[in-house]
């Protein structure tokens, strides 16, 4: 999360100086951000895009398990495969291509910076271009 972020956390929980009660608050907006993504990518599998949900999952899961990812490259990372699932919800002349263009690049750009999520973005990336019937 974001310094701002977390202060706001720290101010709204009064969780003051505790270490311990600070890691667990984070935990649980990731977890509840994890849980959001998750039900996204449930209206995609729904849909009828199968490869296209699972691929989004595994890279979630990778993503969000990765240690390695500083924490906030992992958060702008999830708002990003956010934002591009938010696009796939919208009907396909409300969408948004420079957004859409925007977030694979960023996308792409933090999950070089990690092997594991580079493979998982090798596998999903060409799902999301083919979902998108826009040039890139």
């Amino acid at each position: 999360l974001p310094l701002a972020e977390i202060r706001e956390l720290n101010d709204v929980h009064a969780i003051g100086g505790s270490t311990a009660a600070m890691l667990d608050r984070l935990d649980e907006v990731l977890a509840q951000r994890l849980a959001e993504l998750d039900a996204r990518i449930g209206e995609v599998r729904m849909g009828g895009n199968q490869a296209l949900a699972e691929a989004l999952a595994v890279f979630v899961e990778t993503a969000a398990n990765a240690d390695e990812l500083d924490p906030d490259d992992r958060e702008e990372l999830l708002e990003q495969v956010d934002l591009i699932l938010e696009q796939a919800r919208m009907p396909e002349g409300s969408r948004k291509p420079g957004l859409l263009r925007g977030a694979i690049r960023s996308v792409g750009e933090i999950a070089s910076t990690v092997t594991a999520i580079g493979a998982a973005w090798d596998r999903l990336e060409p799902l999301i271009r083919a979902a998108f019937p826009f040039q890139f």
